[in-house]
């Protein structure tokens, strides 16, 4: 997925925490600056380097811990799946 990122946005780098963009290449390409970290570039992707693992997000992701009950599992990825159709319905 592409992110469509502008200088000034807020973003969320994994295991860093939340970040603001603060430069935009022709190409998609970003950088950020995450407090009391450093500033770091992504790809449009937000990958960074030759990984293929998106680290940036436009907000943190929401991650819970599986149950071991794959009946369990299976319902609440459908239920999940779900409710995120019909939110993304109402753009």
């Amino acid at each position: 997925m592409i992110l469509n990122v502008s200088v000034g946005d807020m973003v969320f780098v994994m295991d860093m925490g939340p970040a603001t963009v603060t430069r935009v290449n022709v190409d998609g390409g970003f950088e950020v600056k995450v407090p009391g970290r450093g500033s770091f570039f992504f790809q449009k992707e937000g990958t960074s380097g030759s990984s293929t693992r998106q680290r940036v997000f436009y907000h943190d992701p929401v991650f819970i811990q599986p149950p071991s009950d794959l009946t369990l599992w299976t319902a609440f990825k459908r239920v999940a799946t779900q409710l995120y159709e019909e939110m993304a319905a109402l753009r």
